[in-house]
């Protein structure tokens, strides 16, 4: 749905893409920000939902050097590793360019990591400061005695009273470093990331990665006047900081969220005039309003957006909504130009995105001809450096230059790019493969259903059966008739699964996908407990699933 007339630059997107690709290319983060306070110094660079004080771009420079000097004379210096554990607040990327002045990296951290877990990641990146959020300064304390590198000394404290320990805000009021020790090349994040087994890696992402990120995403939104940019997702995760990173592409607002509220997002759109942000299905599943329609939004984006959701959103909420992709190794890979209406609703991810090449390759290497399925590969400018302490699974993920994204594709005859699935998250039926990803979508788009999880359980006659698990709304009942039933009308007789179970809330990944290893983990009998719709009957109870939905007569 197409809410504007659109400006020249945007009817030709490849050519686009290609433009940016040659323009001059920032020698840092700071250098790249800077840019905006010689322009802009009074417009608003960060405001804050939780009514903490704007910040202009002026004020976010001062704060960002000051708070560089402190960590100076602390000893954060160049190629120091300083660990973050907080949620979002104005500290959080006030840190993140800091450290980029000096040259630092950050380890952002989930803030609902165990103590076993934050003792693993901050070892393994070899942290030797970390920033905490006052709240979560017990659970840091319990994890001090398994990291040897890390003392109470080196801990500084956000928000709250920090006694012996260092205190963020003092640091934050020091004399200024006014100087940048930070340069493209420059490590900048270690992004700890959960693969389908064994132990989460740490990807090591540089400045230029960042930027590239930044300036690819903007490369449309500039001629659709984008300024105010909304940030629902946490820092510790992606999108928060290439959102920052875009919004200096911009000379534009970020407005921080403390956290995603589907219930609040459209009214957050509304009260701070928001021109862009990223979107989720669950804000469909919101009641309908008659000011759905009513605000400044240019365009929305998303990730993994159901296709048969896809036209609806768009319609009910009047914006162009485009599907993306990326990865925390490569960043952006692939977008939906706004002009290419006619792909919403295909279940398609874009063309290359500014700074990306991408292929689809068979079991050798050998790239496939458009329609047929393989998996991408994606070269490019500013890609990940690798996993921290991992040389083997760098060396297996990179490929002549090129990473392989473990995730199925097929690219059509415009050359746009499709999602099939993951390599390891197919089920294999009859001969036939099964994308786990497009049952799950299915079900998603349910009005009952809050999450599933799509899983191939060993059969003697099949190879595999498709397990369905299933994590209802609150308040909600769907029996497992009922499901098979919805996925009969919706997909190929091959792909309807044959055992549904139900689980009150499922183990998620620091990217908030589903961790299916976890549950494979933890549930040795996947099907105990499970409802069984070919013999009509539940499967003895057990394993974690629970038998609460109502059976249809």
């Amino acid at each position: 749905m197409m809410m504007m007339e659109l400006p020249e630059a945007l009817k030709n997107p490849r050519e686009l893409y290609a433009r940016v690709e040659s323009e001059p290319f920032p020698r840092s983060i700071t250098a790249l920000m800077q840019g905006v306070v010689e322009k802009y110094p009074d417009r608003p660079a960060l405001r804050f939902i939780d009514g903490s004080p704007t910040l202009t771009y002026a004020q976010l420079d001062d704060v960002v050097a000051r708070l560089a000097g402190g960590l100076r004379t602390m000893g954060v210096e160049l190629g120091a590793r300083v660990a973050v554990l907080m949620p979002n607040k104005p500290a959080y990327p006030i840190t993140y360019l800091a450290a980029a002045r000096l040259g630092v990296t950050i380890v952002p951290l989930n803030v609902s990591l165990t103590p076993r877990e934050l003792a693993y990641a901050l070892n393994d990146a070899g942290a030797t400061y970390t920033i905490v959020d006052g709240p979560l300064l017990d659970t840091l304390r319990q994890a001090l005695p398994d990291i040897p590198k890390l003392s109470e000394e080196r801990i500084i404290v956000v928000g709250a009273e920090s006694g012996s320990l260092t205190s963020w805000e003092r640091l934050a009021q020091a004399e200024p470093f006014r100087g940048d020790d930070g340069h493209f090349t420059t490590p900048l994040t270690i992004q700890y990331t959960s693969g389908t087994t064994g132990l989460p890696k740490g990807a090591m992402q540089t400045q230029e990665f960042w930027m590239c990120i930044g300036m690819a995403q903007s490369a449309e939104l500039k001629y659709l006047d984008v300024q105010n940019i909304l940030v629902v997702h946490s820092f510790y995760y992606m999108d928060a900081l290439w959102e920052l990173m875009m919004a200096f592409c911009l000379n534009g607002t970020i407005v921080l969220a403390p956290r995603m509220s589907a219930s609040n997002y459209m009214a957050w759109v509304r009260e701070y005039d928001i021109h862009y942000a990223l979107v989720t299905p669950h804000i469909y599943k919101q009641p309908e309003s008659p000011l759905d329609g009513q605000h400044k939004l240019r365009l929305l984006q998303t990730y993994g957006f159901s296709k048969d959701l896809h036209a609806a959103f768009e319609e009910r909420f009047k914006v162009p909504v485009r599907e993306t992709f990326g990865m925390t190794e490569v960043g952006a890979g692939a977008f939906v130009p706004v002009v290419a209406e006619d792909k919403t609703g295909s279940g398609a991810v874009g063309i290359p995105a500014p700074y990306r090449r991408l292929k689809i390759v068979d079991d050798n290497g050998a790239e496939v001809p458009d329609g047929e399925i393989g998996e991408l590969w994606v070269t490019g400018r500013g890609l990940f450096l690798g996993y921290n302490n991992m040389p083997e699974a760098t060396e297996a993920i990179f490929k002549d230059g090129w990473v392989r994204s473990g995730d199925l594709f097929r690219r059509d005859a415009d050359g746009f790019y499709y999602i099939v699935g993951r390599m390891k998250d197919m089920v294999r039926r009859n001969m036939e493969n099964i994308s786990a990803r497009e049952v799950e979508d299915i079900l998603i788009s349910h009005p009952a259903i809050a999450n599933a999880a799509v899983i191939g359980v060993p059969d003697a006659a099949k190879t595999e059966e498709v397990l369905a698990l299933i994590v209802l709304r609150d308040g909600q009942e769907v029996s497992p008739q009922d499901l098979y039933a919805y996925c009969q009308d919706r997909l190929a007789k091959f792909k309807w699964p044959r055992y549904f179970g139900y689980r009150d809330a499922f183990p998620l990944t620091p990217s908030a996908k589903v961790a299916k290893h976890e549950i494979k983990k933890a549930t040795p009998d996947l099907l105990a407990g499970a409802y069984d719709v070919q013999e009509e009957t539940w499967i003895t109870a057990g394993g974690g699933l629970t038998t609460k939905a109502p059976i249809s007569a």
